[in-house]
């Protein structure tokens, strides 16, 4: 007796579908992961920024001074606001990138873990963490600044097996003809919390109780803890272990690409991976978005204080901007890149390149402009911004993808030592940044967007020479318990799930028909 079943990766089949959900519970986790890493940098304005800031009323004297400060509706709120620590700006820099001391250690542990035993787990471990560390950020600023800068540490150990361990959970969840659209979604929930968290940590240092500022980590750090609660009961693995996934979702996925059944088997090829031009490419071309994108999120509040002269108010708002434009662009860009390779225009390594080079392009000659504009020219200055983070959208959906592209077997340890190598420079940025600024005049961040720029540049040509959109040969398995064969542009596998044998034929890569024999 036989049976036919079809079924079609269509837009309302995905809306419905447990992937999707999955995708939707990765979202959020990014939103809360990025709002708990980058609310210090809105709160240390409050907490210590205005008492470094010299005359904040005067009017621009020359080429190299600061603006006179924005008039604002809450300009009252905004002088009774009275920082609690003198901290000087090496100490504020210090705190600031003593998060990635702590990132940079558990990237890979944290990938190699998700790829051996489990992503969900891994994921969920950090999240609370996470949380723990964020509730009590106010009591260990009061203490010791030296506390605070172990606390913003451990955040980083808990923040550095995110990205890992949710590659890994995507590579299970996503099929191929639908990754780029369904990874740039899942990621872009961090640049939403970014949006959100921005302005809303401002309102809170205005507004919030304990003090204002407190109120920030008491907040979202509760968010956080009560995130942990729906992750633990609603994300599984992979297709296989979820007790809710229809029979011919399940299949659409597993049929699709490699699923190990014994993942603490997992041998890692590391000669192979370490003289990989494409890992190489693509650790490179990680290390200088993240290089671009954490000056800008550790430092773009501050630049808005010290040169635009911004209220705390609107600093939180214009600061947000460019992730709600990043939001925009990196789901355009993943929706982009698959229908080009629907349709076959370019191969999958031309459109990783074509959207790195955009991405790395368009943001560094924006945010170089930028630095040449005067004080009259505010509105200017946030359009730039904004277009500039825009692209940066463009250029994590070009790359995001890479890892699961070239090693989807190792695209957890391949990505913790990215996220490793990345994590230096979310050191060095802020600190760079820091020093080069230090007299807070409009030259001086000049030279940083300058240096900001070269190094993304720099990323892009070397992707374009080295990075690869294909599987690589030492990535690939030396065979399969499945029959599989070829027959033109459809593939067709013998597999048994129930205890019932299974035809399964793949048309388009988008279109799947079970036949129960």
């Amino acid at each position: 007796m036989e049976m036919e079943s079809n079924y079609r990766a269509n837009f309302r089949s995905l809306i419905f579908s447990c992937r999707f959900g999955v995708l939707v519970m990765c979202f959020i986790n990014g939103f809360i992961m990025m709002g708990l890493r980058v609310n210090l940098s809105v709160a240390i304005v409050c907490m210590a920024g205005e008492s470094n800031i010299s005359n904040s009323s005067g009017s621009l004297t020359s080429e190299s001074g600061m603006c006179p400060m924005t008039p604002s509706t809450d300009v009252e709120e905004q002088s009774d606001i009275e920082t609690e620590f003198d901290w000087s700006k090496e100490q504020q820099g210090l705190i600031l990138s003593s998060f990635f001391w702590g990132y940079i250690l558990t990237q890979i542990p944290g990938g190699w873990l998700a790829d051996k035993f489990s992503a969900k787990w891994i994921m969920l471990v950090g999240l609370a963490s996470n949380s723990a560390s964020s509730l009590l950020v106010p009591l260990a600023a009061r203490t010791d600044w030296r506390i605070l800068l172990g606390l913003r540490f451990i955040l980083g150990l808990g923040s550095g097996t995110y990205i890992p361990a949710q590659l890994v959970l995507l590579s299970q969840w996503c099929h191929p003809s639908e990754r780029s659209k369904l990874v740039s979604f899942a990621f872009s929930g961090m640049f939403v919390g970014i949006a959100a968290s921005l302005p809303f940590s401002s309102l809170l240092c205005i507004y919030g109780f304990g003090g204002g500022w407190p109120s920030i980590f008491y907040i979202m750090g509760g968010i956080a803890f009560g995130f942990c609660f729906l992750w633990y009961f609603l994300i599984f693995d992979s297709p296989s272990l979820h007790p809710r996934i229809s029979a011919l979702e399940k299949i659409y996925l597993e049929a699709s690409f490699e699923t190990d059944g014994n993942k603490r088997e997992l041998i890692l090829p590391w000669k192979h991976i370490f003289t990989s031009p494409a890992v190489w490419a693509v650790l490179t071309i990680e290390t200088t978005f993240n290089y671009a994108n954490f000056a800008l999120v550790t430092q773009l509040p501050t630049y808005l204080n010290e040169v635009l002269r911004f209220d705390i108010g609107s600093n939180g708002l214009y600061s947000s901007l460019p992730y709600i434009g990043f939001f925009v662009f990196v789901n355009i860009g993943g929706i982009a890149a698959d229908k080009v390779l629907e349709k076959h225009l370019l191969t999958i390594g031309q459109v990783r390149k074509t959207m790195i080079l955009i991405g790395s392009l368009a943001p560094s000659i924006l945010l170089i402009s930028m630095g040449y504009l005067s004080c009259s020219q505010r509105l200017e200055a946030i359009i730039l911004l904004v277009v500039a983070g825009s692209f940066l959208g463009i250029l994590l959906s070009g790359y995001i993808c890479n890892f699961i592209d070239i090693a989807p077997k190792y695209a957890g340890t391949i990505t913790g030592l990215a996220k490793t190598s990345s994590a230096i420079s979310g050191i060095v940025a802020p600190y760079v940044t820091a020093v080069v600024t230090i007299d807070k005049t409009r030259n001086q961040w000049r030279t940083a967007f300058f240096i900001v720029g070269g190094v993304s540049v720099a990323g892009a040509v070397l992707f374009t020479v080295f990075g690869s959109g294909e599987v690589q040969p030492w990535a690939k398995s030396g065979g399969s318990s499945e029959e599989k064969k070829t027959d033109g542009a459809n593939s067709l596998e013998i597999k048994s799930i129930g205890g019932k044998s299974l035809e399964v034929v793949i048309c388009n890569d988008d279109e799947l028909m079970v036949t129960y024999l």
